[in-house]
């Protein structure tokens, strides 16, 4: 009877089954690569933006752009 106990233990073993590993991998990959992301922003911060650019208001630009009748 010791066998067959043995046996079925063997056979349903959890860790002897693909989809469990692929099921633990995906969220496994998904926080390395979060920590991946931290470190990358944390040794490459971003530089300061210099040069004094003015940049126009999108509604001017689009203003500008769009086809109205004429003022009278």
């Amino acid at each position: 009877m010791q066998s067959t106990t043995d046996a079925l233990c063997e056979a349903s073993a959890w860790y002897r089954r693909f989809w469990v590993w692929v099921a633990i991998a995906l969220p496994t990959s998904a926080v390395i690569a979060g920590f991946v992301t931290l470190w990358l922003a944390l040794s490459f911060p971003d530089r300061e933006v210099t040069g004094g650019t003015v940049h126009e208001p999108v509604n001017s630009v689009l203003g500008r752009n769009s086809v109205a009748p004429p003022k009278r």
